[in-house]
């Protein structure tokens, strides 16, 4: 009889669980929550399951079917070398409770030194893994020594040890049939999925020139490119004094450090910080933006940023940084920006204000790729049904 171990992110597997019994989507997250299609694919199948997440809010939650744990990692295991011996304790951890509850399937997010996992094997637990960012960023491939090491013991790792990947990008498959060009087991690709109604009651973009608003949704952090989206502001506040209006809507480190340069500079009546905003919110900035904009730096390997698709369902220009592999799957429905540079950044935010030609022009481009995001056919539970399946077929 299968259970399954699913070892989830940093999000509130518990908080979503409540929700989801009581037939509400988790009200914090725009699109469909991982956990929650987890959920219900035990739901469908009849599995007994037990999830872990890494959420800071640290709680326990039994009933029949599932067991669920929020348990937050020891900050000294997430920094420097620490981390990889983080990624050690996480899989003597997830074996540990493996063990405990008797499963004989992992599924398995976030994680960099996978090779770690092959302890679930070596006690015939089967591993799916879920990649939900790349091994690097797109473009550019580390070739260092340590990095060098870590691919081949993660290529020797989904050799021998892996049942079947699920992929949320092309570009994820792609690095990992490069680290494994050998590769036997299937790969699954999922897309992030979306209520269609959730996204009806958005006003259409309009092409104001006394304001134009643009939206950032993340973390603070400076490799998400925050500090250059300031620097941008400055500029463009300068050039169009009064236009530019800017939505920064997330919480991180960079929280504190950014409050004090708005209130020295006295620039909070363009660059606001929002904070975090649950799915009404965000859906009510989606309707007040013009644009989105993702500057991810090169120092952050994303598998498949979900700002840009809601850009898209929102119907905005969505500029997105070349180091995130979107034109894969968004093609011309977003606008690539060759160099994080608040200059060049600048330059492309204004012609799109300046020429109405060219903004709704790239509106018009988001409409042809919505529905791939609305279709459950392309969920990351139907993806993992079929990795499922295809374990459970296997001569």
């Amino acid at each position: 009889m299968k259970k399954i171990l699913y070892a989830a992110g940093p999000g509130d597997i518990i908080q979503t669980y409540r929700y989801w019994i009581k037939g509400i989507d988790d009200p914090s997250q725009v699109a469909l929550t991982y956990s929650k299609q987890f959920y219900e694919f035990c739901e469908e199948t009849g599995i007994s399951a037990v999830a872990v997440s890494s959420n800071s809010r640290e709680e326990v939650l039994q009933d029949e079917q599932f067991i669920l744990y929020n348990q937050p990692k020891p900050e000294w295991l997430t920094k420097g070398i620490m981390y990889h011996l983080g990624q050690l304790h996480t899989s003597f951890h997830l074996l540990k409770l493996a063990k405990k509850h008797k499963c004989n399937l992992a599924i398995v997010a976030n994680y960099n030194d996978w090779f770690s996992l092959v302890i679930l094997k070596l006690f015939g637990i089967n591993i799916i893994p879920t990649l939900h960012c790349t091994f690097w960023t797109t473009g550019l491939k580390p070739n260092n020594l340590k990095n060098t090491i870590i691919r081949k013991l993660n290529s020797w790792f989904w050799q021998h040890c892996v049942s079947a990947t699920l992929c949320i990008s092309p570009e994820c498959e792609k690095q990992l049939r490069e680290i494994c060009p050998n590769l036997k087991s299937p790969i699954f690709q999922a897309r992030p999925t979306y209520l269609k109604e959730a996204f009806t009651d958005i006003q259409p973009p309009s092409h104001n020139p006394e304001q134009f608003n643009i939206l950032f949704a993340g973390r603070l952090e400076e490799n998400k490119g925050v500090l250059e989206l300031y620097e941008t502001a400055q500029i463009l506040e300068k050039s169009h004094p009064g236009v530019f209006k800017w939505h920064i809507c997330g919480t991180g480190t960079l929280q504190g450090g950014l409050e004090q340069l708005i209130n020295d500079d006295q620039s909070n009546d363009y660059f606001m910080l929002k904070g975090h905003l649950n799915r009404e919110q965000m859906l009510a900035y989606f309707s007040l933006s013009h644009i989105f904009i993702i500057p991810t730096r090169q120092d952050f390997a994303e598998g498949l940023n979900k700002v840009a698709i809601e850009g898209v369902l929102a119907g905005r220009p969505v500029i997105v940084s070349k180091y995130i592999p979107a034109t894969d799957i968004l093609g011309d429905a977003v606008i690539v920006a060759d160099k994080i540079e608040a200059k060049y950044l600048a330059d492309l935010i204004a012609s799109l204000y300046e020429k109405s030609e060219v903004y709704f022009n790239a509106t018009s481009s988001t409409q042809a790729i919505q529905d791939v995001f609305f279709d459950p056919k392309n969920s990351w539970k139907t993806a993992l049904k079929k990795a499922v399946n295809s374990i459970d077929n296997r001569p």
